[in-house]
């Protein structure tokens, strides 16, 4: 159960020396940031719900309409005080109505806050820009807030319920593992009041949602000012060291009113350092000429009691023309690399070198089988004289050119079958006649019949001879 100690105000406090934060998202489905591209469909049949969540998720209310389009996957349930009426004649706008999905907000969100004091101002810190030990935090409705997700102790001066009590609050905040601590403190330190590192919000989560927010810079030479989470930005800060006694950081604070640019001065959190912001929603370079003129004052004037003073600048904005030339540029490198790469490639393929690489084997790590075959002439399965039968040694075509390859070499004279056949009987014979070397005559038999045998014992009979 969520701890809650706070102080419910119903009124504003008009002239509240802190600042005040307006929780802004809300799961309504009256409200145009829940509707699809915020605004009515052109055909009013009916309320559509996205295709997958749950009717949980929104704060229905009471409404009529003529049809309701569930979500594809999802449970179906209302949340408590919730009616839907279905009505055919139904006149209300929500029949004109598709919704967009919404999920739990986080507290650590800044694009859920809304400085009431000064709305929309790029220049501030994007830890300051959540409520703090000093702001006062607001809810319009605490029904529609839906804050699910507040993983952490939020200390904040009050909250300002302007719609809802306790139990719904608490009700809303029903998943969350962290609790609102109350403090009713004020900044009583001139030189302004810093945040611990303590209490600075966990740095991930706020950055993960400024890269959300934060735009792409339009200049030459982006500056990171501090609490900007390392997202360069166009603009300039102004870094005020080691302030002397009777520095007043709401003196400097009137005079950055008197700018046209958006200015910001605060205490660097865990030290005694102001740092000042000039920054532009659309950069013009107004903001740089405004903090040279401020830089130039706090050198100046030593009523300011300034101590060290840095200042840092962006570049000028970037003019059409640059950004022409420069993605000229861009694609010209780009397409010139492309251009070397495959010409690279083309000389190396067809270079003399290229030729004599076996890229198969340096890449499977072993040679190709042979392609070369050996040329046998046909052995008939029958016969019945070895003088009509071939032998395999004689069915080579021809031993000293065996394995040329039979598609590209050149073709050689070939032996005939005869005439290798002759060849082994007369060694036969020769041997029969002289077993000892000379040259004495033998008488042989020079056929033998075929008995029913396969001619290929025949062969295997005289090889043993």
């Amino acid at each position: 159960m969520l701890r809650l100690q706070c102080f419910f105000i119903l009124l504003l406090i008009a002239n509240s020396s802190c600042d005040r934060k307006l929780w802004t998202y809300t799961a309504n489905v009256r409200d145009k940031q829940n509707w699809v591209e915020g605004k009515h469909q052109e055909h009013c049949n009916g309320l559509i719900f996205p295709e997958t969540g749950s009717l949980n998720d929104f704060v229905i209310g009471q409404i009529s309409v003529k049809s309701v389009v569930l979500p594809r996957r999802g449970d179906v349930g209302l949340y408590p005080g919730s009616r839907i009426i279905f009505d055919e004649n139904s006149p209300d706008l929500i029949n004109c109505v598709k919704l967009k999905p919404v999920d739990a907000k986080f507290w650590d969100d800044i694009r859920g806050w809304k400085n009431i004091e000064d709305p929309g101002n790029p220049a501030i810190p994007f830890h300051e820009r959540l409520p703090s030990r000093y702001d006062d935090v607001i809810f319009n409705d605490v029904m529609d807030s839906r804050i699910l997700s507040m993983l952490r102790d939020s200390p904040v001066k009050s909250i300002i319920v302007l719609k809802g009590n306790s139990e719904d609050l608490m009700l809303s905040h029903l998943y969350s593992n962290g609790k609102f601590i109350i403090t009713n403190d004020t900044c009583s330190d001139p030189t302004g009041c810093s945040l611990s590192q303590i209490e600075v919000p966990y740095q991930n989560d706020v950055c993960y949602y400024a890269s959300m927010v934060e735009p792409s810079h339009n200049c030459e030479s982006a500056i990171v000012p501090l609490g900007f989470c390392q997202i360069p930005r166009c603009g300039a800060s102004i870094l005020i060291r080691n302030l002397k006694v009777g520095f007043r950081l709401e003196r400097i604070k009137n005079k950055l009113r008197d700018y046209k640019s958006f200015t910001h001065a605060s205490k660097v959190p865990g030290s005694r350092h102001v740092q000042v912001v000039f920054a532009e929603v659309n950069f013009t370079a107004v903001s740089l000429d405004e903090a040279r003129d401020f830089y130039n004052l706090l050198q100046a004037d030593n009523s300011y009691y300034s101590g060290d003073i840095q200042l840092l600048l962006s570049g000028p904005p970037l003019s059409d023309g640059y950004k022409i030339v420069k993605n000229a540029i861009s694609m010209t490198l780009g397409s010139l690399l492309v251009a070397i790469v495959v010409f690279g490639l083309l000389l190396l393929v067809f270079s003399p070198v290229f030729g004599n690489v076996d890229i198969r084997t340096r890449l499977l790590g072993s040679r190709p089988l042979s392609t070369y075959v050996l040329r046998y002439d046909n052995i008939h399965d029958r016969g019945c004289t070895i003088d009509t039968v071939p032998s395999v040694s004689s069915s080579l075509v021809n031993l000293n050119h065996s394995f040329e390859n039979p598609v590209y070499d050149q073709s050689t004279s070939r032996s005939t079958s005869n005439e290798t056949l002759a060849s082994v009987k007369q060694l036969i014979v020769d041997f029969q006649e002289n077993p000892s070397g000379t040259n004495q005559a033998q008488p042989v038999e020079e056929q033998y019949e075929c008995d029913k045998m396969p001619c290929a014992e025949e062969v295997q009979d005289a090889a043993k001879v």
